[in-house]
């Protein structure tokens, strides 16, 4: 399969799309296309089936958005590659991985927030702990992004952001500015 892959990365005309059958074959397949110097995407064998709990796939599911989110954003020449079961799923389009960026002083509608973040699929949790977890008690907003490292404090005053910090979700602490 790899040599055939390489052979194929020899015409000028590269599909965008690779589809194979699992994660090694997938990471095979990138390592090779890294020699042609393209950039390459590769989606997670998201397994979930119709009518799963998909807090179970959380992991694989927060995964597979990050990579489209940076192959939707990626403009030079680039190839996706996905497990055949990934790629059979209804995946989300471009329209469905926003990126938001709050500000401080910025005027802050807490409702339509709440109501974004619910249709993205954040779970709604009282002590933030795990990525896609959000909590909002009173003027305080923890959420932890998909793709971030660590939690988000946000905190308000009237309708206005206040401060934007990172925190432990160990022990809730925010760190220093």
């Amino acid at each position: 399969m790899q040599a055939n892959f390489f052979e194929y990365l020899q015409d000028s005309n590269i599909a965008q799309l690779v589809l194979c059958e699992d994660d090694k074959e997938s990471f095979l397949l990138s390592q090779v296309a890294l020699f042609k110097d393209l950039k390459t995407f590769v989606l997670p064998d998201f397994r979930a089936e119709f009518g799963d709990d998909l807090r179970a796939f959380s992991k694989e599911l927060f995964e597979l958005c990050k990579v489209l989110n940076a192959y939707h954003k990626e403009k030079d020449t680039k190839i996706l590659i996905s497990p055949l079961s990934t790629i059979l799923k209804k995946l989300p389009g471009q329209k469905h991985l926003k990126n938001y960026k709050l500000s401080k002083k910025n005027v802050f509608n807490l409702s339509e927030f709440k109501n974004e973040l619910n249709k993205l699929g954040y779970e709604f949790v009282d002590m933030v702990q795990d990525k896609g977890e959000v909590s909002i008690r009173g003027e305080i907003i923890d959420i932890f992004c998909i793709n971030e490292e660590l939690p988000t404090r946000v905190l308000l005053f009237g309708d206005e952001l206040e401060s934007i910090r990172k925190f432990d979700p160990m022990n809730q602490k925010s760190f220093p500015k």
